[in-house]
């Protein structure tokens, strides 16, 4: 009875460490991108309080192909300033039709107050296939604006600044958050 009982604690803890959530990328305010564009599902499981691993598959995307992505994801704070980087690697078509995709996302916060939050997400991404020749660098600045206890909305500008693979045009991204209580 000792084992079940210590599998259960150890099933529990793991549960309480993992975060599970869904994206859905629409093509409403872009028209490069079809209506629905994808459907990417993920988990993060938190290593320790400013560290944590990542899996998301891409089960709906306009590559019409399975995607896998693992990574790691490292918190820090420097000059006032809250940073989050992640490392990816992406797997399959959906993520990279040829080698294996790299991405090095860094993502300064700066909080005005407890209702609006600044960003300046910084991408780098190339691919195994030809590092060089499928480089790409983006920038992407946005706000989150707390409407609500839970419902945040998002919005900014994504640019293309470097590389061969870098977005072609000025992009407008919004999105409504609703975060979910943990307990």
């Amino acid at each position: 009875m000792d084992f079940v009982n210590k599998a259960y604690a150890q099933l529990a803890e793991l549960f309480r460490s993992l975060s599970v959530g869904a994206r859905i990328t629409t093509g409403l305010l872009n028209d490069g991108r079809d209506t629905f564009s994808d459907l990417v599902i993920g988990a993060k499981y938190g290593l320790n309080a400013s560290s944590a691993v990542t899996a998301n598959v891409a089960a709906y995307n306009e590559a019409d192909q399975i995607g896998l992505s693992a990574g790691y994801l490292q918190f820090m704070q420097a000059g006032g300033l809250d940073i989050s980087s992640q490392l990816l690697v992406g797997l399959l078509d959906g993520y990279a039709p040829k080698g294996v995709g790299i991405g090095l996302h860094v993502e300064p916060k700066y909080l005005f107050s407890d209702k609006l939050a600044g960003y300046v997400n910084l991408l780098l991404e190339t691919n195994t296939d030809a590092l060089g020749d499928n480089l790409a660098f983006d920038v992407w600045p946005n706000l989150d604006v707390m409407l609500a206890e839970g419902l945040i909305l998002n919005a900014g500008v994504t640019v293309g600044v470097a590389g061969d693979r870098k977005q072609d045009d000025l992009g407008l991204r919004v999105a409504a958050i609703y975060l979910l209580p943990t307990r």
